[in-house]
């Protein structure tokens, strides 16, 4: 139990570690192409998809499986480290 706790702890971890460095890259990206660039990306996004709503159904639906495909990410590498823990727990016990 202690095995899996420390391993969704760890894959909490680097996910969030990855997230902010993603976000991070994003302000250094638009930091280097200025205000006016950023403020025109923005202006073009909003008249793409602000002022002309999808389908709540299609929002929905998109979001659930955006859930579904995190949580599923975050299992594997919860799963993934906790067989490696195991790997190393047991080679240590036998050597």
């Amino acid at each position: 139990m202690k095995r899996d706790l420390i391993s969704k702890v760890m894959s909490a971890t680097l996910l969030g570690a990855l997230f902010g460095w993603y976000v991070h890259h994003g302000y250094v990206t638009w930091n280097l192409r200025g205000r006016d660039a950023f403020i025109a990306y923005e202006m073009r996004r909003f008249d793409s998809y602000m002022a002309i709503p999808g389908p709540v159904l299609v929002n929905v639906i998109s979001m659930a499986l955006l859930a579904i495909g995190s949580w599923v990410v975050y299992e594997v590498i919860a799963y993934c480290l906790e067989a490696a823990m195991k790997g190393i727990t047991s080679e240590k016990s036998t050597g």
